[in-house]
């Protein structure tokens, strides 16, 4: 054992005296090209010794926020360190933090000047964390909302599920609170199928003494190769779990071809299939890096939008949008809430809250943070609850006067617009609604400029009122979107509503109730206000503008028999919410104003999360339809939006939750592979949290050895879209293997048809999209290759469509060449001016690691 920490010792030497010797050579020639250009320029009042102690250091280290640093150096200088956040002409600003340290190794310069606190030596054992004696009370004081009790004088147990938490915290703080649970030897199989290289076999004695490792090397660096060694050499069963279905078929096909032997122990699912795996036990786990068109979005400013008319850079209560994609389905869940109906996919994430039984004292809990999760759809049940906010937020961005949108809400509830005549009127029969629709209807015609109308009484003894105005027929069907003719199913909202004034929104409210609306007194002595409609999108937007006083509403739904019968949509306020609104709205319909008041409580429970309060409302009914239909989803900086008013999940970044149930996986041992650490949401620690200790390789290392190849990078800068088509027809007529990445679904056909060139996207079935990679010398892909995806006979990747200014994707991207066996791949990137402007950001990943990019405009 002395003798093998002594050889460790030596080796480690002589590598930093190699180092050492490198820095200053270099250093060396810089300060004499930098003296011999300054006496070519004849500047002859430079510092020389000056330029030498700079050389010695040359950067400035900027606190950012706490235990996050800039690094700020020169472009001339050969020096890259850390995240590439920034450059400007003549500098690159460079991030680290504290998780870099655990990597990758950083310049004795900055260890000294970051000063990075020493962590604190606590650890986490089977459930429990240890403190040693003098830091218990220290920890307890901490890390209290992970703890259930001390035990002892130097323990404390953590409170059941959330150990996974506590690590992940404990990271945060910049301790790795891992103890090394070594492989046991019965556990270990001979085999020498793959032979390491000498970094591979570092990590492999890393693993036989830890047991849990995460792996941090470069894209093409062999994360793979060393994943099926470690399955190989590992007896029992074992799991792979991945991101995409994509890199799902790479892991068989690559058990199939170097392991077949052992693929019977083996099983690879993504991430959504964790309830196919969960009760399992397993010797190893490897851990490798939809909504319908109709659903209602709410917006961050206030205003709504349907899913599939999402557009990437929108804002929405949730964040702002990254990206948004669509895909072809035929299987739907149709969940009926007593706020709301919702249409989504089976593996489509909601947040939801799952109510817990006291079944002593036969009554349920009560709710509170911890109870919130993140569901599939599919493992929904009735009596879950989705969340819906107090509140959606406001912004007044039109100027629709009370009147005029009164008179908006009569005619879309109670009046017509006759078919190619530009006639407006309302018809009434019942008691009472002459004075007051009269009223309404002459203000607010004469708000938008029509002075004359007519009234009289028909054949049926209705009373109607109506108008003739070219003018005032186009604003109600291209503004408002009320249909000419019948309209009762078809009705909606637009964003001109609910931009307007809130005493605007309130009058359109008014007209609602006042058209289609009763009050009851039930038996309980309650009283309730309700109101029907035809149109489900009518009545659910209606709610969220309910929300945006704070008023919360049932729905209710009653089938009609009969072809000419629409099923009749049904909203109640009831409790205190009745109040409110009774308190906020003096209806034009008399009938409607009562004095009666509730006593008690709101409707449904409430919940504070994230700052936040919500209503629960339940899931009254799960149904599954079998209907081919298009799904859409898109991502926020939160990964949650709004959907019909609940609060749901988006399905492409995994949340805090997902990283828990991972981490509930039987599995004695366990290896994260990942190309990068960092994470562009900031949540390192949840990477670390589930895998162990980190591995680092730097890129100098892997160019040294020969490992991966350096591609050469080249940015095409176009004035717009048909020039960048223009630049990529030139490019195919170079005949060599090729990655067209598109993020763009409709651009991508329209690349494939006219090239004649084949497109692997989220409908090209798994078993078939590898095949057509290997076997096509041009295929355009979108983000299914993102991830993962190994050609050695590749030689070119194109850009023409991407993720605004993800690093993470263009870093993924160019890691596709790295796993190419030809001598010079190369990387090329179209971006129209415009596209330059905004996300050249996504350039850093390629200047972080030093390489060159050539610009041509």
């Amino acid at each position: 054992m002395i003798e093998e920490i002594r050889k460790s010792l030596e080796e480690s030497l002589r590598k930093l005296d190699e180092y050492i010797a490198k820095i200053q050579a270099e250093r060396e020639r810089i300060a004499e090209e930098l003296e011999k250009k300054l006496e070519e320029l004849k500047v002859f009042n430079v510092d020389k010794e000056k330029l030498r102690d700079f050389l010695k250091e040359p950067f400035v280290l900027i606190p950012k926020r706490k235990e996050e640093w800039y690094v700020i150096v020169p472009k001339f200088i050969p020096f890259h360190v850390g995240w590439l956040e920034h450059e400007t002409k003549s500098y690159n600003i460079f991030v680290i933090n504290k998780y870099f340290q655990w990597i990758y190794e950083l310049p004795e310069a900055i260890k000294k000047r970051i000063k990075i606190p020493e962590p604190l030596p606590f650890k986490v054992i089977d459930g429990y964390l240890h403190t040693g004696t003098k830091l218990q009370e220290v920890a307890w004081e901490r890390y209290k909302k992970f703890l259930y009790r001390k035990e002892g004088k130097d323990r404390i147990k953590i409170k059941k599920g959330y150990e996974f938490l506590l690590i992940a915290k404990l990271i945060e703080d910049g301790c790795l609170p891992f103890v090394p649970q070594p492989v046991e030897e019965e556990d270990i199989r001979e085999w020498d199928g793959i032979k390491l290289r000498s970094y591979q076999k570092r990590a492999w004695e890393k693993f036989l003494k830890c047991g849990a490792i995460g792996v941090y090397w470069a894209f093409g660096a062999g994360k793979s190769l060393f994943g099926l060694y470690c399955l190989a050499r590992i007896k029992g069963r074992k799991l792979v779990v991945v991101p995409t279905l994509t890199l799902k078929s790479q892991w068989m096909e690559r058990i199939e071809k170097y392991i077949p032997e052992y693929k019977h122990e083996i099983d690879v699912v993504t991430y959504l299939a964790y309830d196919k795996v969960k009760d399992n036990n397993y010797a190893l786990v490897i851990f490798d890096e939809c909504l319908t068109g109709d659903t209602t979005i709410v917006l961050e400013d206030g205003g709504i939008k349907e899913i599939k008319d999402i557009k990437r850079d929108k804002v929405f209560e949730g964040g702002k949008t990254s990206f948004e994609f669509s895909r072809k389905t035929n299987l739907i869940y149709k969940i009926r809430s007593d706020f709301s109906i919702l249409k989504t996919t089976p593996t489509h994430p909601h947040i939801i809250v799952r109510k817990r039984r006291d079944k002593h004292n036969n009554q349920w809990f009560k709710v509170n943070e911890k109870d919130v999760r993140v569901c599939f759809a599919k493992d929904l049940k009735e009596g879950d609850c989705f969340l819906v906010p107090e509140k959606i937020p406001h912004t007044t961005k039109t100027k629709w006067t009370p009147e005029q949108l009164r008179f908006v809400g009569l005619i879309a509830c109670d009046g017509h617009i006759e078919k190619n005549k530009n006639v407006i009127k309302v018809a009434v029969k019942k008691k009472g609604e002459k004075e007051w629709v009269r009223d309404v209807f002459i203000k607010g015609i004469n708000s938008f400029g029509v002075k004359k109308y007519w009234e009289f009484t028909n054949k049926r003894g209705d009373y109607v009122i109506g108008c003739s105005s070219k003018k005032l027929k186009n604003i109600l069907t291209n503004k408002f979107k009320i249909p000419e003719g019948k309209k009762a199913e078809k009705i909606d909202i637009t964003n001109e509503v609910f931009y307007s004034s809130l005493n605007s929104i309130k009058a359109f409210i008014d007209a609602c109730f006042s058209s289609e609306g009763w009050v009851r007194i039930e038996n309980n002595g309650s009283c309730r206000i309700y109101f029907s409609c035809t149109s489900l999108k009518f009545t659910h937007k209606l709610q969220l503008l309910l929300k945006k006083f704070g008023i919360h509403s049932w729905l209710t739904m009653k089938k009609r028999s009969g072809n000419n019968h629409h099923t009749l949509y049904i909203i109640h306020i009831g409790n205190k919410d009745f109040n409110k609104l009774m308190d906020l709205i003096k209806f034009s319909r008399k009938s409607l104003n009562i004095e009666k008041r509730n006593k008690g409580k709101f409707q449904n429970d409430e919940l504070i999360w994230n700052g936040k309060k919500y209503r629960l409302v339940k899931i009254l009914e799960i149904k599954k339809e079998k209907i081919d239909t298009t799904v859409y989803d898109f991502s926020t900086e939160t990964h949650m939006f709004l959907a019909n008013g609940c609060l749901t999940h988006n399905c492409q970044h995994l949340p805090a939750n997902t990283y828990i149930r991972l981490s509930t996986l039987k599995a004695k041992y366990r290896v994260g592979l990942s190309g990068s650490p960092f994470r562009e949401d900031g949540r390192e620690n949840l990477i670390f949290a589930l895998t162990g200790f980190p591995i680092g390789l730097n890129w100098e290392e892997l160019i040294k050895l020969k490992v991966v190849k350096v591609p050469r990078f080249k940015l095409y800068v176009v004035r717009d879209y048909h020039e960048k088509f223009r630049r990529l027809e030139e490019l195919l007529k170079i005949p060599v293997k090729t990655l067209i990445f598109c993020d763009s679904i409709k651009l991508g056909k329209q690349i494939s048809s006219r090239f004649g060139i084949p497109f692997v996207y989220g409908e090209t079935p798994e078993r078939e999209r590898m095949e057509i990679l290997r076997n096509s010398d041009m295929v355009v892909v979108s983000r299914v290759a993102d991830e993962g995806v190994s050609l050695p006979d590749i030689e070119r990747v194109i850009e023409v469509a991407f993720l605004f200014g993800s690093r993470q994707q263009e870093s993924q991207r160019f890691g596709r060449l790295m796993h190419s066996l030809k001598e010079e791949p190369e990387h090329i990137i179209i971006m129209t001016e415009k596209e330059f402007q905004a996300y050249q950001k996504r350039l850093y990943a390629i200047y972080e690691r030093g390489f060159r990019i050539e610009i041509v405009r």
